[in-house]
């Protein structure tokens, strides 16, 4: 069984691609390090503008994660069960966190609220730990009206409207640090999955060397961390002419989409052999996020195991940043491949019930 984004791509997927997959989820989690083990509030000198580019790195990840959605999924039919699979491994990350919790780490009890959350913790949103996973649903649910109204489009059309919506999305609101046209998260998704669509079906009329595409990235994400953090610095004049940092974090801010589609057309022009193994790792990058991001996981493991707070101000924070990423992505995978062979059989029931069959053919209707 697969869950995540890979539930929405062809068996044998793009080997560039799902390398692509496994780095922006070691950028999340090393983003995670910055925002949730305090390295972005409390780091200083050097390692403030280092923990700066780390958390913008969470961000640009997010956005280049919707493109690939886009780019897999606009030509693709929709499968109800893909959301039933990755439901299924949210709650059940979800109750065994809590448990963990409670049972263990003690940071929590039994109570209504808790419980609550657990058990629907795409619905309660854990307390924002799990954000993405409502919106990323949504994006889903959407995509196969978006697809039509895709199909119909001439290839200028498709153009204009991106550009209306790149405009309305991103480019205003970065000019003017307010939230999107009408929405914040769903309407800049709907954004990147329609570019994404767009270059599957229409490549790009821009032909920047790799090179470049990899210079303008690294410069284009320097820049946008000073910029962070001296709109932090000064934070009575930002708010003065509202000008909020937060926003320049945001998945909709200019530069972070810029940023996420130098590294996505750097990945579409790496041709790599098909490599099963890379592609069997990233298969598990959603259940990366569901296992490190759980609320319950986040706030013991960065004080209480991997203990951040001691290199604020160590030129090892990097260093520590990186070592622990790669404890937290190696163990999750082998986590997550014990949850798959403990639930196959009863998801691979669930998908063969007619009622997922009634759904999809309902869903696909052009």
């Amino acid at each position: 069984m697969n869950i995540d984004s890979n539930n929405f791509i062809p068996k044998k997927r793009n080997t560039n691609i799902e390398l692509l997959r496994i780095l922006i989820m070691v950028l999340i989690i090393m983003s995670h390090y910055a925002c949730h083990g305090g390295a972005y509030d409390m780091a200083d000198g050097l390692n403030k503008y280092i923990a700066a580019g780390l958390t913008l790195g969470g961000k640009i990840s997010v956005d280049i994660f919707i493109m690939i959605t886009g780019y897999y999924m606009v030509n693709s039919d929709f499968k109800f069960i893909r959301i039933i699979r990755l439901e299924l491994t949210v709650i059940f990350y979800s109750i065994v966190f809590y448990l963990i919790a409670c049972l263990l780490w003690k940071t929590d009890t039994w109570n209504f609220l808790s419980i609550r959350n657990s058990l629907l913790p795409t619905i309660t949103n854990m307390n924002d730990a799990y954000w993405f996973i409502p919106e990323y649903i949504a994006i889903i649910l959407i995509a196969p009206f978006v697809n039509i109204v895709v199909e119909r489009l001439s290839k200028k059309i498709f153009k204009i409207l991106l550009m209306i919506l790149l405009i309305a999305v991103s480019i205003i609101p970065s000019i003017f640090f307010c939230t999107p046209i009408y929405d914040g998260n769903i309407s800049t998704f709907i954004f990147l999955y329609l570019f994404g669509g767009y270059l599957k079906k229409y490549g790009t009329d821009i032909k920047i060397k790799r090179a470049v595409l990899i210079i303008a990235f690294i410069g284009i994400w320097i820049v946008h961390s000073i910029l962070l953090i001296n709109l932090r610095e000064n934070l009575k004049l930002s708010v003065e002419y509202g000008l909020f940092p937060d926003m320049l974090r945001q998945c909709n801010y200019i530069l972070t989409i810029i940023s996420a589609t130098c590294i996505f057309l750097f990945f579409l022009r790496v041709h790599i052999s098909y490599v099963g193994f890379i592609n069997k790792i990233a298969s598990n990058v959603v259940a990366i996020y569901l296992i490190h991001d759980n609320k319950y996981f986040r706030q013991y493991a960065w004080n209480n195991i991997f203990k951040t707070y001691n290199f604020f101000d160590s030129k090892y924070m990097f260093v520590h940043a990186f070592v622990c990423t790669m404890i937290i992505f190696i163990s999750c995978c082998v986590i997550e491949g014990i949850r798959k062979r403990l639930v196959s059989n009863f998801v691979g029931k669930i998908e063969k019930s007619s009622w997922i069959v009634r759904i999809d053919n309902l869903l696909n209707y052009k």
